[in-house]
C-alpha cells in the first residue's frame, strides 16, 4: 500500500457525527460522492475554502472550526460558548476582556 502525506488537521468527522450526519447523507447535500467526502475527512485528498463553506453552513459552525476545534470535547471554552444565547455570550466576553486589561495580558 503505498504511503500518502497526511493533509493538514482537521475536524471534519468529528464535526459531522457531532451533528449527527452520515457521511452519504452530507455528500449527497453537497454534490460530492461519499468515497471522495471521506477521502478528505481522512486527510487523503485536501480540502478547499469552497468545501469548507459548504461543510460549515451544514454543520452550523464555522471553517475555522472546522478545522480548529474538535467538537467532541464538552468542556472546552468553546464548547460553553455555544450553549449560551448571545446575550449571555455578549456578557462572558465583555468579563473576560475586562480581566485581561486587568492583568495587561490584553492586546
Amino acid at each position: 500500500m503505498a504511503k500518502t502525506t497526511p493533509g493538514p488537521r482537521h475536524f471534519l468527522r468529528q464535526w459531522r457525527k457531532f451533528r449527527g450526519y452520515t457521511l452519504e447523507g452530507v455528500a449527497e447535500r453537497i454534490g460530492m460522492s461519499h468515497q471522495n467526502l471521506g477521502k478528505v475527512e481522512r486527510g487523503r485528498v485536501p480540502y478547499n475554502e469552497t468545501l469548507l463553506d459548504l461543510l460549515a453552513d451544514i454543520y452550523r459552525t464555522d471553517r475555522g472550526s472546522l478545522i480548529m476545534r474538535d467538537p467532541t470535547i464538552k468542556d472546552a471554552l468553546w464548547s460553553i460558548l455555544d450553549q449560551l444565547a448571545p446575550p449571555e455570550r455578549n456578557r462572558l466576553v465583555e468579563k473576560v476582556e475586562q480581566e485581561l486589561r486587568k492583568t495587561g495580558t490584553d492586546n
